[in-house]
């Protein structure tokens, strides 16, 4: 399943320190979720994510966390982050 999700060199690097925290966290997360959720971050943050690494891990980190309750991930769609049930 990972093998199908096409990632930047980048989002490979991202997925790499995601997995770390996953382990070091006890999350029980399927890592084509944590993929997914990187995509979902960029595309998010197209034409504004930031150069740096770690700017690029905080945001997606900062996308996750403002969008928790409302991520709808699906193959067909593009857009992840769809608007939330309750305000």
């Amino acid at each position: 399943m990972l093998e199908s999700i096409r990632l930047t060199e980048t989002q490979k690097n991202l997925l790499v320190v995601l997995k770390s925290w996953k382990q070091i966290e006890n999350m029980p997360v399927k890592l084509h979720l944590l993929a997914n959720l990187i995509l979902c971050a960029y595309e998010a943050n197209r034409n504004a994510a930031p150069m740096n690494i770690t700017k690029k891990l905080i945001m997606t980190f900062e996308c996750i966390g403002n969008n928790i309750q409302s991520i709808s991930l699906s193959s067909q769609s593009k857009n992840c982050w769809k608007l939330p049930l309750l305000t």
